[in-house]
């Protein structure tokens, strides 16, 4: 049940970026900054 929820509220959050015009824009850029130093984050953490 848990799990159904989560993905519920999952696409509740995407759509909501969608709908949300310029802010959503600003939050997609955030997110590819983010998703982009992910891969480097990780080889961080794993030369420790």
């Amino acid at each position: 049940m848990a799990n159904s929820t989560a993905n519920t509220n999952y696409h509740a959050f995407l759509l909501h970026i969608l709908v949300r015009g310029r802010w959503g824009d600003h939050e997609d850029r955030l997110m590819g900054k983010w998703q982009a130093n992910t891969p480097l984050i990780l080889r961080n953490i794993a030369k420790k």
